[in-house]
């Protein structure tokens, strides 16, 4: 059975990249965002009306705690439902019912152990909110940020990351570009060609806690050069980062109101007249 928490408003729209929206959200009631720890993933539910199927997706969000709204980073996967649904049919003022937060995968507040941040793909998300309390809580620790992708087009958030990097003094950035464009520029758009190795990590990460997150066979290849060479504090998380697809045939999503939470401010959906997410003036680009 659905157990939400709140209802939110879609408050702005933001390009990421090629592939990617990030989704700014408000309580539809107002008042303020609970805290949660920073890794930790909110559910959204959906209900697909053609077929009756309940469909469940977990965001992990890229921002610390403390701030006025919800942000939802999504890949758009090919043929992907949910991630379909955010991409081409939510609009700024949709309502959009989420969970609480959850999930163990969690920077240790407690630890002043330096930290190294491994991920590929969307699953930097996690990485970001932990990086910014760090920043902002304890900027004693050393951060580590090493993230993979194929070039600059799927590179997410790569303007936030430099900004970090020019203004935090403890944080070290490495981009890994698996497949860079011939026009992308060394040491600007990315730092090392090819894919994550045990040389780099073994140059990096002594004396650090490691927290992983990407495609099952990243997190699975990570974990391996951990124990090769012996690293001992590790802290992971296997995420298999793939969306279930639509295989034929016509679907429709919407939110499951099969037991909705009663409240006035549902009904105070905005209004646009005809505007969709990808005008001007409702999206603009993620830094």
């Amino acid at each position: 059975m659905m157990s939400l928490s709140t209802e939110y408003i879609v408050d702005q729209i933001a390009i990421g990249n090629t592939t990617t929206k990030s989704f700014y959200l408000k309580p539809a009631c107002g008042g303020p965002i609970p805290a949660y720890t920073p890794g930790q993933h909110v559910k959204v539910w959906f209900f697909i009306i053609v077929t009756g199927e309940q469909l469940i997706r977990s965001y992990k969000l890229p921002d610390s705690p403390g701030k006025d709204y919800r942000r939802l980073t999504i890949n758009e996967v090919p043929q992907g439902k949910s991630s379909d649904y955010f991409h081409n049919d939510i609009e700024v003022g949709d309502i959009i019912p989420l969970n609480v937060l959850e999930g163990n995968f969690t920077l240790d507040i407690q630890s002043t152990w330096n930290v190294m941040l491994l991920s590929a793909g969307i699953g930097i998300t996690p990485m970001l909110s932990m990086e910014e309390y760090i920043q902002k809580n304890q900027p004693e620790r050393k951060v580590h940020f090493i993230h993979s992708s194929r070039n600059k087009h799927t590179q997410i958030m790569k303007g936030r990351l430099h900004q970090i990097k020019d203004l935090f003094s403890n944080f070290n950035l490495c981009l890994l570009h698996s497949s860079p464009l011939k026009h992308e520029a060394f040491d600007r758009d990315y730092n090392v060609p090819g894919c994550l190795t045990e040389e780099i990590i073994t140059a990096i990460g002594n004396g650090s806690a490691f927290y992983i997150c990407g495609p099952d066979d990243y997190v699975k290849n990570i974990r391996s050069y951990l124990k090769d060479l012996g690293f001992a504090q590790i802290t992971c998380f296997l995420s298999i980062l793939v969306e279930i697809v639509r295989k034929s045939g016509p679907w429709k999503l919407s939110w499951n109101r099969k037991k909705p939470i009663m409240s006035p401010c549902l009904n105070k959906k905005k209004k646009f007249s005809g505007t969709r997410a990808m005008n001007q003036s409702q999206c603009y680009v993620d830094p």
